[in-house]
């Protein structure tokens, strides 16, 4: 048996290229229909995972923490409360109308 590994035909080294690009796209296939079988809702697993194969998945939406006065803030309230204090501030401090 010939050793491909040593090989330095550029046939056999396509060849080779060929077959682990086919057997990655072979185990995606088979995972992803597992997970399909899997879950409860097919299609949206279906849809969730062409999203993912075409980089359109949506990312969750984080809250950003501010720090004010050596508090965390975390609720967006708090957040937009501590902004228009810190602008109302600066214009009272330059005497902005």
């Amino acid at each position: 048996m010939p050793s491909f590994t040593n090989s330095n035909d550029p046939k056999t080294k396509c060849t080779i290229l060929n077959t682990v690009r086919f057997s990655e796209k072979f185990c995606k296939k088979q995972h992803y229909s597992r997970l399909t079988a899997k879950s409860n809702n097919k299609i949206k697993t279906k849809w969730n995972i062409m999203k993912k194969e075409t980089g359109k998945v949506n990312s969750v939406e984080q809250v950003p923490i501010l720090l004010v006065n050596d508090e965390k803030l975390k609720d967006p309230t708090g957040i937009a409360n501590a902004f228009n204090n810190f602008f109302l501030e600066i214009t009272e401090k330059c005497n902005i109308q």
